[in-house]
């Protein structure tokens, strides 16, 4: 599968928007970190697994807590290229749960500007 993506990765890449083969690699290395995080995550929901202890317990919550984690870098490491209003916002709205309202009273700007 990884392997497929890779190709598949090679072949809708627009070499030219490259400066540089380090560059390139990056991209590839973005790409396939996501391809792995996204599969890792539909196996980890697909499983059905039948609580018959409290250490079984104890073991999900530490794999769930480790998934929220690497899908909290992923995320960082994605919007750290927005301006800081922009990372504010999401931060607010997907992580904090607050309304579009509460958004913008807390950052002094109309609430359009929250959808822009």
């Amino acid at each position: 599968d990884i392997f497929n993506h890779l190709w598949i990765i090679l072949i809708k890449a627009d070499l030219n928007k490259f400066n540089t083969e380090n560059d390139l690699n990056k991209y590839i290395s973005k790409c396939l970190k996501r391809y792995c995080l996204s599969i890792c995550m539909k196996k980890n929901r697909d499983k059905k697994i039948i609580y018959n202890s409290e250490i079984t317990d104890i073991n999900l919550n530490l794999i769930q807590d480790n998934c929220f984690n690497d899908i909290e870098f992923e995320f960082k490491d994605l919007i750290s290229i927005l301006p800081n209003t922009q990372q504010n916002i999401i931060y607010m709205k997907f992580f904090k749960d607050m309304k579009d309202i509460e958004i913008a009273k807390k950052l002094k700007i109309s609430r359009q500007s929250i959808y822009k």
